[in-house]
């Protein structure tokens, strides 16, 4: 991804994406000359046995798995993972700054200084395939998915009885009410 961006009358700033995770800033000169590049790490990632004690890491099957990834939202962190794979539960905390790109230290002090105080955490339950059938948001919202015998997405109707097999991807999820 190329971005220009105005630096002035005598130079042209651009922005690119070369590689996952890092940012390269790239200003040229008025006769085209590439003098400066500055790359920019975007994202940060954490991996489980280095963020989380080893008891812990092996108690959530986080060993070995991004349990930590910064990015230009805030910070995305696994709590607990199934033995099949599928995320248990996770934590959204937002960037205090929403205008700004945030520069990412390695202390994990100072990036606790660019996030909310609070997080939003998501549970999900999944079956033992490591298909999800039920989720809860930070709000206690319930999302609800439903299989047949044969591992097919449904939704049951309980007024009428009826149950209708999805074809439709938006058919996938139910809204349940608490």
């Amino acid at each position: 991804m190329l971005k220009a961006l105005p630096h002035g009358a005598s130079t042209l700033a651009v922005l690119s994406r070369l590689m996952p995770g890092t940012c390269w800033a790239v200003q040229f000169q008025v006769l085209n000359r590439l003098p400066v590049t500055h790359p920019e790490p975007a994202w940060r990632k954490e991996y489980g046995d280095a963020v989380v004690s080893p008891e812990d890491a092996y108690r959530n099957n986080l060993r070995g798995v991004c349990v930590h990834q910064y990015d230009d939202g805030g910070l995305l962190s696994i709590n607990a993972i199934a033995l099949s794979g599928a995320v248990l539960q996770q934590t959204k905390r937002f960037l205090n700054d929403a205008e700004g790109k945030p520069d990412w230290p390695e202390n994990d002090t100072a990036c606790d200084a660019l996030l909310e105080d609070s997080g939003f955490i998501s549970t999900i339950v999944a079956n033992a395939a490591g298909a999800p059938f039920s989720w809860t948001d930070s709000q206690n919202n319930r999302v609800a998915t439903f299989y047949d015998v044969s591992g097919a997405t449904c939704r049951p109707d309980s007024a009428t009885g009826r149950t209708d097999y999805a074809a439709h991807p938006c058919w996938k999820t139910l809204l349940l009410t608490p």
